[in-house]
């Protein structure tokens, strides 16, 4: 009785290994399928929300989060990847609909996309933390659970957080997932919005957490070399 009761727990473990490997080989097949798919797509970063400023702002003629989308495309091209800055112009309607006009506009649907959304966030605590001798703020991604793209964007900003994470653990990394609204994402196969620091962080500090995302991609899209 007890060799029988030993081999049924060795059958028990044997299996949830079994089942440890599967998910752990799962995962790794879907990080380099996603991994792909940033080498294969265009990268647009805009700024929905273009008319957000930082504390002491000195880029009122061009705006702060046009100069951190040109400065993101310039990362990421140096690095190699297909990157383009899509400017907003004025309208009269709201930021996501004047966005989603642009995006419908200006978006060849012969080619796929990653969109990447610049915006601070509207509260004022201006968190700072010291990263590499740089001052640095949060950084948010947000996700619409309603976008088409929900699964795969999901994966790439877990993926985007766990390097930063690895590299700059002191610095916050959150992954917000909402569902009051698409944010045009599911016009992207990925899409997100990237909200670093808010009202009460300065120019300064959003763009060295800018530089420590694209960094971020760019690692990601180097784990087949």
């Amino acid at each position: 009785m007890r060799r029988v009761k030993f081999l049924y727990y060795i059958s028990i473990a044997a299996l949830i290994a079994v089942g440890v490997l599967f998910v752990k080989a799962n995962r790794y097949k879907s990080t380099i399928s996603m991994v792909s798919t940033i080498k294969d797509k265009i990268i647009v970063m805009y700024s929905s929300n273009f008319k957000r400023m930082y504390e002491d702002s000195k880029q009122r003629e061009t705006g702060d989060m046009a100069m951190l989308c040109i400065e993101g495309v310039s990362l990421l091209k140096d690095g190699g990847l297909n990157s383009v800055y899509l400017r907003l112009g004025e309208g009269t309607e709201d930021p996501y609909t004047l966005s989603g006009l642009y995006l419908e506009k200006n978006l060849d649907k012969k080619y796929k996309y990653v969109l990447i959304d610049i915006s601070r966030a509207q509260t004022k605590y201006g968190r700072k933390y010291d990263i590499a001798n740089k001052v640095c703020c949060p950084i948010s991604m947000i996700i619409s659970k309603k976008s088409t793209s929900y699964d795969d964007t999901l994966l790439f900003a877990g993926r985007i957080k766990s390097i930063i994470d690895k590299k700059y653990g002191t610095l916050p990394v959150h992954i917000i997932t909402v569902d009051d609204g698409d944010y045009n994402q599911s016009m992207g196969s990925m899409g997100m919005t990237v909200e670093i620091g808010d009202a009460a962080n300065t120019y300064d500090e959003a763009r060295e957490c800018l530089r420590i995302f694209c960094s971020a991609v760019l690692e990601l899209a180097g784990m087949e070399r």
